[in-house]
């Protein structure tokens, strides 16, 4: 586009940031980091040379990243779109897996207010998603253990300038095969903490992987702690019944606890146990 105001046709309305950001309902300073990103430019200056001009079309433009960021795409994502000449094939997926996230997290607070307590078994597909990772060898994790492992993810997490995901639980793995041969969960055992980030780094970093999309047999449970030898007993009986195959490790995923600095009653602890299954 042109650079230059005098070069804007005299039929097509010119605006200044400030008019742009009162419109669209954004701020100045958001327009300005949208132009330094690469995702809106000005289409000319105002005589001087200094002050920022905008015509119709970047307002319309403008208008339909403001939606998308409401939406919750990243910039990156929105830069992506308009590059790929508004090809919506990638907003689609991202859009599928917030709609997930957003059902998921309604059945959260539901179970979180109900009165019913016990293991609820499902079948569900969990979505990728990338995670910093930090191994750790003991005892099954209770919550004091389970909280300064956090600690420890939280502080590099931090130092790497890392964005954390909003949506998406916290959970450790630890693996499968022996616990169905019949060991103990209590034995001294490998537990992998999994933190959700936003995105993947821009710098590969071997403490963050992808965890791939999965079809689960997953467990709610829901109410005061129930022994995980119950709950792993619940999972070979349903292994068993359906001739399921397993194929990763057991995901212990944490959702309502006093490790993650919630004050709620013990009576809406919330937790889901989940094995990759084919």
């Amino acid at each position: 586009m042109s650079n230059n105001f005098d070069m804007i046709t005299t039929t097509d309305p010119v605006y200044t940031v400030s008019q742009l950001a009162t419109a669209c309902g954004a701020s100045r300073s958001g327009i300005l980091r949208l132009q330094e990103e690469g995702i809106l430019e000005p289409s000319g200056h105002d005589a001087s040379g200094v002050k920022r001009m905008y015509s119709f079309l970047d307002m319309m433009k403008l208008r339909q990243i403001v939606m998308l960021h409401n939406y919750g795409f990243t910039h990156a994502t929105i830069k992506e779109y308009f590059e790929d000449n508004g090809n919506y094939t990638n907003l689609i997926s991202l859009l599928a897996a917030k709609q997930s996230d957003i059902f998921y997290f309604m059945k959260e607070m539901e179970l979180r207010m109900s009165e019913d307590h016990g293991l609820e078994i499902e079948y569900v597909y969990s979505p990728a998603v990338p995670c910093h990772t930090m191994k750790r060898t003991h005892s099954f994790p209770y919550y004091d253990q389970h909280r300064d492992l956090i600690i420890q993810q939280m502080a590099d997490i931090v130092a790497k300038k890392y964005v954390l995901s909003t949506t998406r639980p916290l959970f450790l793995t630890t693996p499968w095969d022996d616990l169905a041969a019949g060991a103990s969960i209590d034995d001294e055992r490998e537990f992998v903490g999994c933190v959700p980030l936003a995105e993947m780094p821009e710098t590969p970093d071997s403490a963050v992987v992808m965890s791939p999309r999965k079809r689960v047999l997953s467990m709610l449970v829901h109410g005061p702690r129930i022994p995980m030898d119950d709950i792993i007993a619940k999972l070979k009986h349903e292994i068993e019944d359906h001739n399921l195959k397993v194929c990763g490790p057991l995901y212990l995923i944490s959702m309502v606890g006093p490790h993650l600095g919630l004050d709620i009653p013990k009576e809406r602890y919330l937790a889901r146990i989940m094995l990759p299954i084919e």
